[in-house]
């Protein structure tokens, strides 16, 4: 799952619009970034936020260094001291060959300091786009872990199997931990020609409403 294969994989997929969001770090989205416009994939960086209640949530950016801001202030709301030992997926840094340049020592596995509201604010003050992770999901969820989505202005949500949910738009992704998986879920957005000159995330936000899914299994 290098930035490399992940590009590579998904434009030969048929993929236009990409996210990275390795948990609780942004750190392989600048080289992420470079391959999806070298392919002409639109990119979006970001990443999976665990909260401290044990909520996943998306964090998603088309400007590369509000995400890596975050991405700094989310590392230093981990536990300190806390390193990855290595008993776990790995945590490369690798460059656009694909080449192993680091390793992140800080463990990325962690809950954060920040709860589920807060996230909401912080993802937003930085001018992101906050989505509650697969909502339904009976582990690392808003259901799983509140018992109920919390009434916050979401632009939308985000669910394995999509269905109507409240008041929200709901898009589904691949998740993808794996190759394999890259794509076999993916959401189609409709973008109207008066929208094509906002900023990428607000024309999401505008397609969400009638967006289309096309799920693989």
């Amino acid at each position: 799952m290098t930035p490399l294969n992940i590009v590579k994989t998904a434009k030969a997929r048929g993929i236009n619009l990409l996210g990275l969001t390795d948990h609780n770090s942004a750190a392989n989205c600048p080289v992420f970034w470079k391959l999806c416009m070298d392919e002409e994939i639109t990119p979006l960086a970001g990443m999976e936020i665990c909260s401290k209640e044990g909520v996943h949530v998306l964090a998603l950016f088309d400007d590369l260094y509000a995400a890596l801001d975050l991405s700094e202030f989310i590392k230093n709301s981990l536990p300190s001291g806390k390193e990855f030992t290595g008993r776990d997926l790995n945590q490369f840094l690798t460059d656009s060959k694909g080449e192993i340049t680091g390793i992140e020592k800080t463990y990325l596995g962690e809950f954060t300091d920040k709860s589920f509201s807060e996230l909401f604010d912080i993802v937003n003050s930085r001018n992101g786009l906050f989505i509650p992770a697969h909502i339904r999901r009976p582990y690392f969820s808003v259901y799983s872990q509140l018992g109920k989505l919390p009434d916050l202005p979401y632009d939308m949500v985000e669910m394995y199997k999509p269905r109507k949910e409240k008041k929200y738009p709901v898009i589904t992704d691949s998740d993808a931990h794996w190759p394999d998986q890259i794509a076999c879920r993916k959401t189609v957005y409709e973008i109207q020609e008066q929208n094509k000159s906002l900023s990428v995330l607000e024309q999401i936000k505008k397609a969400a409403e009638a967006a289309m899914f096309h799920v693989i299994f």
